[in-house]
């Protein structure tokens, strides 16, 4: 009988079955799909194996970062494109392949919100949605991340913020948006160094346009 059985991804194209028997020596099998069987394996002495059980697939990936969804028949690979995982990185990416956060979904998405009731904050590269609820007492001052963590070159789109005045009071406690490092910001005119939120109860959205530039609408 087997005693041990196992399957081992390689280079992300094949699959390898290691079927390791009583007396230590391995049988080595590479193939383009592996059945999981719900019940035991029989070993039928003669260097072949039964399995009676009605099988389950799963197909081998086709490139690296791939991850594997139930299609109701059989275990199938996403694509790329649609849903990554960068292990170097630990990074999951959604719509993109170059995720460059924790979780990066490129697309439309469901805002996250956070509040900052002080008179100093910095941005989060984690961050979507700010709400300042301090301009009732004074003015703000929000830094930035840096573009390069907040720019994905290969798909051309850079990470969106969205800053609200929620005391409505921004016009004499302005919100000041700095930059990270040499980054610039586009406002009113290129190569700024901060942007103002100076509008009661205004909201501005600042995005990552490039390495090293941001751009306010």
């Amino acid at each position: 009988m087997f005693k041990e059985n196992r399957l081992i991804w390689h280079q992300a194209t094949k699959l390898n079955l290691i079927v390791e028997e009583s007396d230590g020596s391995p049988s080595v099998e590479q193939v383009n799909k592996i059945i999981f069987p719900s019940a035991a394996v029989t070993d039928n002495g003669d260097g072949s194996v039964t399995i009676d059980t009605t099988p389950v697939n799963i197909d081998p990936g086709t490139a690296v970062g791939q991850m594997l969804f139930w299609n109701g028949s059989k275990w199938d690979n996403t694509e790329t494109g649609e849903m990554f995982w960068d292990g170097t990185n630990n990074r999951l990416g959604i719509g993109t392949s170059s995720p460059i956060a924790k979780l990066d979904a490129v697309g439309s998405k469901t805002n996250y919100t956070r509040t900052i009731a002080s008179a100093s904050g910095t941005i989060a590269i984690t961050d979507c949605h700010i709400v300042v609820d301090y301009t009732a007492t004074g003015t703000v001052t929000l830094t930035l991340p840096s573009c390069t963590t907040a720019w994905n070159a290969s798909a051309s789109t850079g990470i969106e913020f969205i800053i609200s005045d929620k005391d409505c009071n921004a016009s004499a406690n302005n919100i000041t948006i700095n930059r990270d490092g040499s980054d610039t910001i586009i406002d009113s005119a290129a190569g700024q160094t901060s942007s103002v939120l100076d509008s009661d109860g205004g909201t501005v959205r600042i995005q990552a346009i490039s390495s090293t530039e941001w751009k306010v609408y």
